[in-house]
């Protein structure tokens, strides 16, 4: 589609700039541009409170299909703008089998100003919300999510059109967990770095100066404080994943971590290696989600049925513990960094099964087969196989 000259004239940090409700004259201006284009803009509500309406370069509508879509107002030549496309040329993304958990980009629309409109898929907000009933529904949601920094750039595949605080249906969200059917997504890519498709992972380095201060710093690691110049960005994001599930009101943040970690123990050693200033055992995300994935793997049904403790309404920051300190003594020596049960596993039988397996589903066999009380092990086998075959990432 050709740029139209005709469409309203400003600069796009104009319009990031604008405060309360002064964007609502800007999408105006553009609501017959999106109807020719065969998108149709949601009334924009001058007065409302809560968490709808949303940012400023943000708006929604429907398509001539009924389809519910977002519009992101993204800087023309910018990463994020080149990231998109990447997104729209692997078609493949559209299909469940090969879904990469990414809100799916379906159209940029340009401008003759310096800025182009992405269509998306929408998807609903607050993807916490209800609370987990189970711990599968629980390993489902990490699982899905190990791939980014903030619960604000996650979505659910649930939402409705209330635009008060209550934008999500919790009886709704609850029935597609309970089916297995809830799915969760990323989006936002404006603060993301591409790097050169033959760039080996390891490779990567970005400076310190292009993360300090920007995302969410109450997540960054220590070493953003460090001396440092450069850092690994994917083992940054890992570290600040791991960060967030430690303190945010999901898992581990003050007297949640004494429900939490005692239903499922297996959470400490993996926050354990997500967030360590330990460089050499440092999960990489490809680890960590390997980790989670065999955590579920190893579980019965009776086991991953099991009803998740209330969250704690009233809680007391003084009474926060670690995640190791309400387990017991020899499973914290056997699997914290440097345990002897991560030396022993290298050596074990289970090391070469898993080395040897032909396909992944022979893998989730032998891990099934394996209890509780070592699962941290066949894990160490399998992500050794897993690299050997993948790669690490």
């Amino acid at each position: 589609m050709a740029a139209d000259s005709r469409l309203p004239a400003v600069d796009i940090q104009t319009v990031l700039n604008l405060e309360d409700w002064d964007h609502v004259s800007f999408w105006s201006s553009y609501s017959n541009f999106f109807k020719e284009q065969g998108y149709t803009l949601f009334n924009l509500k001058t007065t409302s409170w809560g968490m709808f309406p949303f940012k400023q370069h943000i708006m929604y509508a429907q398509d001539e299909r009924k389809r519910d879509i977002v519009i992101k107002l993204v800087q023309t030549d910018s990463v994020e703008h080149r990231i998109h496309q990447c997104l729209m040329s692997y078609t493949e993304f559209n299909h469940s089998e090969s879904f990469p958990f990414i809100t799916p980009t379906l159209e940029i629309l340009p401008s003759p100003h310096n800025f182009l409109f992405v269509i998306m898929q929408r998807w609903g907000a607050a993807p916490r919300v209800p609370d987990f009933w189970n711990v599968c529904e629980l390993l489902s949601f990490i699982v899905n999510i190990l791939q980014d920094i903030d619960f604000g750039n996650i979505l659910i595949n649930q939402f409705t059109h209330d635009s008060t605080c209550g934008i999500w249906d919790l009886e709704a969200r609850a029935h597609l967990r309970t089916e297995g059917q809830a799915c969760y997504c990323l989006f936002d890519f404006d603060l993301s770095q591409i790097f050169l498709l033959d760039t080996p992972i390891t490779e990567c380095r970005l400076p310190i100066t292009s993360v300090k201060e920007r995302g969410a710093p109450w997540l960054h690691p220590n070493e953003v404080n460090g001396a440092e110049q450069d850092l690994d960005p994917f083992k940054f994001d890992v570290a600040c994943m791991g960060n967030m599930l430690s303190n945010y009101d999901i898992l581990m943040w003050t007297n949640d971590l004494q429900c939490m970690i005692p239903v499922l123990p297996l959470l400490a050693p993996l926050l354990d290696r997500m967030t360590t200033d330990d460089v050499a055992n440092h999960f990489t995300a490809f680890q960590a989600l390997s980790f989670c994935q065999f955590i579920q793997n190893s579980l019965t049904p009776m086991e991953l049925d099991k009803q998740l403790p209330p969250w704690p309404r009233s809680l007391d920051i003084d009474t926060q513990c670690g995640v190791w300190e309400l387990l017991p003594m020899n499973f914290i020596i056997k699997w914290s960094i440097r345990g002897q049960g991560w030396v022993q596993l290298e050596a074990g039988d289970i090391y070469e099964e898993l080395r040897n397996a032909d396909n992944e589903a022979d893998m989730t066999k032998l891990c099934g087969e394996t209890r509780l009380e070592n699962a941290e092990a066949t894990f160490y086998q399998h992500r050794a196989w897993a690299l050997n075959t993948h790669g690490s990432r």
